[in-house]
């Protein structure tokens, strides 16, 4: 084949002769960028010198996918993938007799034919041509077997744009589906036999989600968004008529792919999606149930619980920016989209009273955790984003909280957090009262500020049970652990200074406490949100 002019574009059909396609304008701009561009960064350096390694060994071999596209669109590139003819034992072979380590393979990369070469603490994926057939599950493969062309590679991968291969030694761009004039035209196709891709799209699309992998549904939606591409008019209504198919893939794939949309800043354009393909009753049915969900006008303007949730999730970017440091926060995120599911089930509505959603946020907090568990998120982060959906609405009251409770909730990790999810509230909401967040943030500075920060959490634990237990003979308990905390929360309001005079409050009080405890069922002291209700009324006793 035959090295191309600058600013043009190869493009390779299953049949000969070969046809070489001149780009547009733009993209004879882009071309010639990409055909003249040094290798700046010293991963793609790496990449090169891997791929002419290959190259001089005989095996066709070239960069791939995503940092082609990446690079035509004029975006940095992040992860840089190759391809070869060459097979995995050769790949292998070459990189130990260049002093390069080879990581072990998984089961799934000797599968897949996938090999990972280290190059001075860079990793990267070479892998052998291959096809792909019958796919019975509707999920992967379950035959792969060595492809003997890149076009026979390409046919495999699903969208045209991801079907681009770049050689850096005769600096040719290979685009056999028309993937350029697709990203130009700002169209997504999924990849087919050529004559098809463009005139029989939902022919193709069918084959490639029905027939193939059901998940090529979501990965649609999150490229889609991403590069502002519109779905082929005939693709979309392949997605749409079969939806219900992503019901018989993996939790764990499903979640990934909305994971990678969300962690965006199209997060919102790719929400807007799903919905319109009639995605969400498939992976979010919840959602869907907020639409129509009136709220009150006299706080709510701008729409029904759906609208107002859409609205917040398109302002986080805007969070992020002016309360991260523009660092996009997982937790957040899912918290934000999720904060007034619990609203649906919780509408009430009396003549002469507001519209009101009564537990909302308690509620909201069971559904989230429901929901997550079902996308087999990890516990540790299903546990977070639960605590942001049950307490949004406490940071809107954090001026009205007893002076201990708001000091233990400055406390919490998760703070910073629960103030994100809490302007994004109020930026999807019309009129938006601003002041709130304002107020709180500024209440919860002053609270770190006056030591309560979670670093400073051992300080105002200022007895032990050890302390307790020695000072009036009482064995370890539910009782040591209230009274520890009572004396706690008293250093934190200022009522004792220091160790000695909290031991001396509670042998005064001791007495008076004890009566208090009596009051409250047993499971009180077993409920954390009881727990802290009770130890702040009988603080507000003992003052």
């Amino acid at each position: 084949m035959k090295s191309l002019e600058v600013g043009k574009v190869m493009r390779k059909f299953n049949k000969p002769p070969l046809e070489t396609v001149t780009a547009s304008k733009k993209y004879e701009q882009a071309a010639e960028y990409f055909l003249r561009r040094e290798f700046v960064s010293e991963q793609e350096k790496k990449a090169v010198l891997l791929v002419k390694r290959l190259q001089q060994l005989g095996y066709e071999s070239y960069l791939v996918g995503g940092y082609v596209r990446d690079i035509m669109l004029g975006l940095e590139p992040k992860d840089i993938d190759i391809a070869t003819a060459a097979p995995p034992e050769k790949v292998i072979e070459m990189a130990r007799q260049s002093g390069l380590k080879v990581i072990e393979q998984t089961e799934n990369e000797i599968k897949n034919k996938v090999v990972r070469v280290v190059v001075q603490n860079d990793a990267f994926e070479i892998t052998t041509f291959r096809k792909e057939s019958n796919y019975k599950d509707g999920r992967r493969p379950s035959q792969v077997s060595l492809a003997t062309s890149a076009f026979e590679d390409a046919k495999r991968r699903d969208f045209t744009f991801n079907a681009l291969y770049f050689d850096p030694q005769d600096k040719r761009v290979i685009d056999f589906f028309g993937g350029l004039s697709d990203l130009e035209n700002k169209i997504l196709r999924f990849v087919g036999e050529p004559e098809k891709v463009a005139t029989s799209q939902k022919e193709v699309a069918y084959e490639r989600i029905v027939d193939e992998d059901h998940l090529r549904i979501l990965r649609a939606v999150r490229f889609a968004a991403r590069f502002g591409l519109e779905i082929d008019p005939g693709a979309e209504e392949v997605i749409r008529e079969n939806a219900h198919l992503l019901k018989e893939i993996s939790a764990e794939r499903a979640r990934d792919e909305l994971d990678k949309m969300f962690l965006h800043s199209t997060r919102d354009r790719a929400l807007e999606q799903l919905d319109n393909l009639e995605i969400l009753p498939q992976v979010l049915p919840e959602l869907t149930k907020m639409k129509g969900v009136e709220q009150p006008v006299e706080f709510h303007q701008e729409g029904d619980v759906w609208t107002h949730t859409k609205l917040c999730f398109a302002s986080l970017e805007k969070v992020f920016t002016e309360e991260n440091e523009g660092k996009v926060d997982r937790e957040v995120i899912w918290g934000v989209l999720l904060h007034d599911v619990g609203k649906p089930d919780t509408f009430s509505y009396k003549e002469g009273d507001r519209i009101r959603f009564n537990n909302h946020d308690k509620v909201g907090g069971e559904k989230t955790k429901q929901i997550l568990k079902r996308l087999r998120f990890p516990r540790h982060f299903i546990e977070k984003v639960v605590w942001l959906v049950e307490k949004h609405m406490f940071a809107r009251n954090f001026d009205k909280m007893r002076p201990a409770k708001r000091q233990r909730l400055a406390l919490e990790p998760l703070m910073p957090k629960l103030l994100m999810v809490m302007k994004a509230d109020l930026y999807g909401t019309e009129p938006q009262q601003l002041e709130f967040f304002d107020q709180a943030k500024q209440l919860y500075l002053e609270a770190k500020a006056k030591g309560l920060a979670e670093q400073t959490l051992h300080s105002a634990e200022i007895v032990s049970g050890k302390d307790i237990m020695a000072k009036f003979g009482i064995k370890s308990g539910i009782k040591v652990g209230i009274l520890k905390e009572l004396a706690r929360n008293a250093f934190l309001i200022d009522m004792v200074k220091d160790k000695e005079e909290a031991l001396l409050w509670l042998e005064k009080n001791l007495a008076k406490i004890d009566k208090l405890i009596e009051k409250y069922p047993q499971d009180t002291w077993r409920s954390r949100d009881k727990r802290e209700e009770a130890l702040d009324e009988i603080l507000q006793k003992l003052k």
